[in-house]
Protein backbone atom coordinates (compact mmCIF):
# COMPACT_ATOMS: atom_id res chain seq x y z
CA UNK A 1 0.00 0.00 0.00
CA UNK A 2 1.74 3.28 -0.89
CA UNK A 3 1.12 5.84 1.66
CA UNK A 4 -0.54 8.61 -1.09
CA UNK A 5 -3.23 9.12 1.26
CA UNK A 6 -0.83 9.62 4.24
CA UNK A 7 0.97 12.79 2.07
CA UNK A 8 -2.60 13.82 0.29
CA UNK A 9 -4.16 13.74 4.41
CA UNK A 10 -1.12 15.13 6.47
CA UNK A 11 1.06 17.44 4.03
CA UNK A 12 3.65 18.01 6.50
CA UNK A 13 4.27 14.44 7.69
CA UNK A 14 8.27 13.63 7.03
CA UNK A 15 9.20 9.96 6.16
CA UNK A 16 11.91 9.25 8.53
CA UNK A 17 12.50 5.47 7.67
CA UNK A 18 10.75 2.65 6.09
CA UNK A 19 11.31 -0.77 6.13
CA UNK A 20 8.97 -1.63 3.19
CA UNK A 21 9.81 -5.29 3.47
CA UNK A 22 8.12 -5.60 7.02
CA UNK A 23 5.63 -2.71 6.04
CA UNK A 24 6.34 -0.41 8.32
CA UNK A 25 6.93 2.88 7.71
CA UNK A 26 8.18 5.88 10.66
CA UNK A 27 6.60 9.41 10.10
CA UNK A 28 7.72 12.75 12.43
CA UNK A 29 4.69 15.01 12.41
CA UNK A 30 4.28 17.99 13.84
CA UNK A 31 7.31 16.89 16.20
CA UNK A 32 5.72 13.16 17.10
CA UNK A 33 6.88 9.77 15.54
CA UNK A 34 4.24 7.81 14.08
CA UNK A 35 4.71 4.18 12.81
CA UNK A 36 2.42 3.02 9.89
CA UNK A 37 2.00 -0.45 10.00
CA UNK A 38 0.50 -1.64 6.74
CA UNK A 39 -2.24 -4.14 7.77
CA UNK A 40 -2.37 -6.19 4.42
CA UNK A 41 1.76 -7.10 4.74
CA UNK A 42 2.10 -7.75 8.52
CA UNK A 43 -0.90 -7.43 10.43
CA UNK A 44 -2.35 -5.21 12.47
CA UNK A 45 -0.42 -3.25 15.50
CA UNK A 46 -0.62 -5.98 18.10
CA UNK A 47 0.87 -5.75 21.73
CA UNK A 48 4.01 -7.36 20.86
CA UNK A 49 4.47 -5.33 17.72
CA UNK A 50 3.80 -2.01 19.48
CA UNK A 51 6.53 -3.04 22.18
CA UNK A 52 9.21 -3.86 19.26
CA UNK A 53 8.58 -1.02 17.53
CA UNK A 54 8.80 1.12 20.55
CA UNK A 55 12.15 -0.24 21.26
CA UNK A 56 13.87 0.03 18.02
CA UNK A 57 13.22 3.72 17.95
CA UNK A 58 13.76 4.38 21.16
CA UNK A 59 11.68 7.38 21.86
CA UNK A 60 7.85 7.68 21.96
CA UNK A 61 6.26 7.18 19.18
CA UNK A 62 2.51 6.83 18.17
CA UNK A 63 1.64 3.24 16.17
CA UNK A 64 -1.11 3.25 13.56
CA UNK A 65 -2.78 0.49 11.91
CA UNK A 66 -3.60 0.72 8.15
CA UNK A 67 -6.16 -0.93 6.88
CA UNK A 68 -7.25 -0.33 2.89
CA UNK A 69 -10.81 -0.83 3.23
CA UNK A 70 -13.20 -0.25 6.79
CA UNK A 71 -14.75 -3.85 5.42
CA UNK A 72 -10.94 -5.34 6.70
CA UNK A 73 -11.47 -4.32 10.02
CA UNK A 74 -12.57 -7.69 11.63
CA UNK A 75 -10.64 -8.46 14.37
CA UNK A 76 -10.70 -5.55 16.81
CA UNK A 77 -9.63 -7.42 19.63
CA UNK A 78 -6.14 -8.09 17.94
CA UNK A 79 -5.30 -4.30 18.00
CA UNK A 80 -3.25 -2.87 21.13
CA UNK A 81 -4.68 -0.12 23.86
CA UNK A 82 -3.05 3.43 22.75
CA UNK A 83 -2.98 2.84 19.12
CA UNK A 84 -4.49 3.96 16.13
CA UNK A 85 -6.56 2.51 12.97
CA UNK A 86 -7.07 4.06 9.49
CA UNK A 87 -8.71 3.08 6.08
CA UNK A 88 -7.86 4.19 3.08
CA UNK A 89 -11.22 3.97 1.71
CA UNK A 90 -12.15 6.53 4.75
CA UNK A 91 -9.03 8.91 5.43
CA UNK A 92 -10.29 12.03 6.69
CA UNK A 93 -10.95 9.56 10.68
CA UNK A 94 -9.54 7.03 12.04
CA UNK A 95 -10.26 5.08 15.21
CA UNK A 96 -7.86 5.44 18.61
CA UNK A 97 -8.02 2.70 21.15
CA UNK A 98 -7.64 4.71 23.77
CA UNK A 99 -7.87 3.04 27.81
CA UNK A 100 -10.78 0.70 26.60
CA UNK A 101 -12.74 3.26 25.05
CA UNK A 102 -12.07 3.24 21.33
CA UNK A 103 -13.45 6.63 19.73
CA UNK A 104 -13.95 7.32 15.87
CA UNK A 105 -12.26 11.19 15.30
CA UNK A 106 -11.82 13.00 11.89
CA UNK A 107 -8.50 14.03 10.66
CA UNK A 108 -7.78 17.89 10.57
CA UNK A 109 -5.58 18.95 7.44
CA UNK A 110 -2.02 20.25 8.85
Amino acid sequence: MKNIFVEEFIPGAKLLRTNSSKGIHVYEINSELFALVNVGEIGCVTETLKQKIMQSVNKPIKCVSLFRKKTDFTAPEDIAWNTYVWFADNPKHYIHFEANAPRIRQIQKI
